[in-house]
């Protein structure tokens, strides 16, 4: 779903089969009312994520044929993640397969370049690291809970960010008022560096 990619029910194998070549996947797509109406055992939840999958794959369809750049859901998001080691692997995986960077490590001086940090410090072991959420969100990075990123992906439209604000860095977003406008900027830089690059490239 974060790299645009078609999410098909399996039916669509035994249509090619049947056929005895590919057919067009649109009627099969996860997302489409030719296979929503047909899966009785759907549940609200399930429908979500089958509708978000269509979405995603008609937004980043949409942006590589208009910029010719390929992109995913997370194009633009430069991620430190300081999460339980067992679930490490997993959001960088799907933030990574959405176009999405992903440092090694959480150091400060990587602040300066990220533009979202997610941490759930509850599900640390005592022994491992834990970032400086303040000072992160003093240097413009959304702080914020992991759930965000599932949510980002499913909702439409996107949840607002404060609902997810890591609780370590709410003071600091509610006495600089110009917190957003920063980010917006940071991100906003970031990502025409990164067209800029990519337009060298081609």
């Amino acid at each position: 779903m974060a790299a645009g990619k078609w999410v098909l029910h399996r039916s669509y194998l035994e249509a090619c089969r049947g056929a005895g070549c590919f057919v067009q996947e649109e009627d099969y797509e996860w997302g489409s009312n030719s296979i929503l109406n047909v899966l009785p055992g759907i549940n609200v939840n399930q429908k979500k994520l089958a509708l978000a999958a269509m979405r995603w794959r008609k937004k980043i369809h949409r942006g590589r044929q208009e910029t010719g750049i390929v992109e995913g859901a997370f194009s633009g998001w430069k991620v430190i993640l300081n999460v339980d080691q067992t679930k490490e692997a997993g959001f960088r995986r799907l933030l990574q397969s959405g176009g999405g960077k992903v440092f090694s490590g959480h150091s400060v001086s990587l602040f300066k370049e990220a533009t979202h940090l997610f941490a759930d410090f509850s599900k640390l072991r005592p022994d491992d690291s834990r970032v400086n959420v303040a000072e992160a969100a003093a240097q413009g990075v959304n702080c914020l809970k992991p759930e965000y990123i599932a949510d980002y992906l499913i909702q439409d439209p996107p949840p607002p960010m404060e609902s997810y604000c890591l609780p370590e860095a709410e003071s600091y977003l509610q006495s600089n008022t110009e917190l957003g406008t920063a980010v917006s900027q940071k991100r906003k830089a970031l990502e025409e560096m990164s067209r800029v690059k990519r337009s060298r490239i081609h």
